[in-house]
C-alpha cells in the first residue's frame, strides 16, 4: 500500500488555443477535466489553477461543475492576459491586469463561481520571454531597449506599478480574496527584464521547471530557491500526452520532462525540505494537468518520496 506525505499539490491547467489545433477550448478542458479526475484530486485535497483565457459561458460551466459537484476541490483563478498585453503580469499591464481581476468577479458573480484564490503571473513581457526561448540576441536587445524606456517615462510620470499592484492584492484582502504569485526565480526576476518585484501575497510559488534547465542545475536549484525566498514550489514542464500544455515559446521550446524527472524532481525537493526542517514542500505545484495520468505520477513520486 503507497504511503503518502501531506503535500497538497495544484496543478496548472493552461491549454492556450494556440496549441488545440482549431478546437475549441472548453472542448479540451472538457477532456482534461473529467468527472474521475476531479474525484481523484478531490480525495487527496488537491486542486487546480486554470488560467483565466476565456471568461465566458463555456469556461464558467466548467468551474460551476466543479463547485456543485466537488465542492472540496479547489480552483484558483490564474489572471492571464491577451497576448497583446503582454500576456504574463508585468510592469507594464497592471492597469489592464486591474481590469482583467474586475471583469473576472463580475463573471463570477454572474454565473455564482466560487475560487478559492486569484493568482498573478509575475513574468517579463510575452515578447521578452520569445526572445530569450529562442536565443535571439537581436530581438532580446530590441525588447530590452524598450522596457528601458518605458521604464523611464514611469519614473518621469511618477507612475509606480509595484504601487498599483500592491493596491489591487489588498483591495482583494479586503474582500477576503486570498491571492497567489507565480514569480521567476533569481536572475529572472530582475526588474530590468520588466518583472514586478511585488511580495505581499498570501502564497508565493517558485517556477522552476527542470524542462528548462540542466538536471544537475536543477537538483540542487530549485530548493535552495525555494528556501531562500520563503515560496513553495512549482516544477514541470510535463506532459502525458506529449504535446506542449503551456505557451508555444518558438523553435526552441524544451520538450516535456519524462516521468522519471518529476518522481527525481519531487524526491530532491523532499530531501532537502526534510534535511532544513523546511515547510516547502506542505504545497506543490505541477506544470501542468493534461489527463489524469500526471496526477497519478505525482502521486507515485509522492509515494515513493515518502517509502
Amino acid at each position: 500500500m503507497e504511503r503518502e506525505i501531506g503535500t497538497k499539490v495544484r496543478f496548472f491547467v493552461e491549454e492556450h488555443p494556440e496549441n488545440l489545433h482549431g478546437e475549441p477550448r472548453h472542448q479540451v478542458l472538457s477532456r482534461i477535466l473529467t468527472p474521475e479526475t476531479y474525484q481523484y484530486l478531490e480525495e487527496r485535497s488537491w486542486g487546480i489553477a486554470l488560467a483565466m483565457i476565456e471568461i465566458n459561458l463555456e469556461t464558467a460551466r466548467i468551474i460551476k461543475s466543479i463547485n456543485q459537484y466537488f465542492p472540496n476541490l479547489p480552483v484558483t483563478a490564474w489572471i492571464v492576459l491577451p497576448d497583446s498585453e503582454g500576456y504574463w503580469t508585468n510592469q507594464f499591464n497592471v492597469p489592464q491586469t486591474k481590469k482583467k481581476v474586475e471583469d473576472l468577479k463580475a463573471w463570477a458573480n454572474r454565473f455564482d463561481l466560487s475560487f478559492d484564490a486569484i493568482a498573478f503571473d509575475l513574468e517579463s513581457p510575452l515578447e521578452l520571454v520569445k526572445a530569450f526561448a529562442n536565443h535571439d540576441i537581436k530581438k532580446i536587445l530590441h525588447q530590452l531597449k524598450q522596457i528601458r524606456r518605458l521604464r523611464h517615462d514611469h519614473k518621469l510620470a511618477g507612475y509606480q506599478p509595484e504601487a498599483e499592484m500592491e493596491n489591487i492584492v489588498e483591495g482583494l484582502r479586503k474582500e477576503n480574496i486570498l491571492t497567489h504569485s507565480y514569480e521567476m526565480p533569481g536572475l529572472l526576476s530582475l526588474p530590468l527584464f520588466g518583472v514586478l518585484q511585488n511580495k505581499n501575497f498570501d502564497i508565493r510559488v517558485t517556477m522552476v521547471y527542470s524542462s528548462q534547465g540542466l538536471p544537475t542545475l536543477i537538483e540542487s536549484w530549485i530548493p535552495t530557491l525555494s528556501l531562500k525566498t520563503g515560496t513553495f514550489p512549482a516544477i514541470g514542464v510535463i506532459s502525458s500526452t506529449g504535446n506542449n500544455p503551456g505557451r508555444d515559446l518558438g523553435e526552441d521550446n524544451q520538450a516535456p520532462i519524462e516521468k522519471y524527472r518529476l518522481i527525481r524532481d519531487i524526491r530532491n525537493l523532499t530531501q532537502k525540505a526534510t534535511r532544513d526542517g523546511s515547510q516547502i514542500m506542505s504545497n506543490l505545484w505541477v506544470f501542468a494537468l493534461t489527463d489524469i495520468e500526471v496526477a497519478r505520477w505525482t502521486q507515485e513520486a509522492l509515494a515513493k518520496t515518502s517509502q
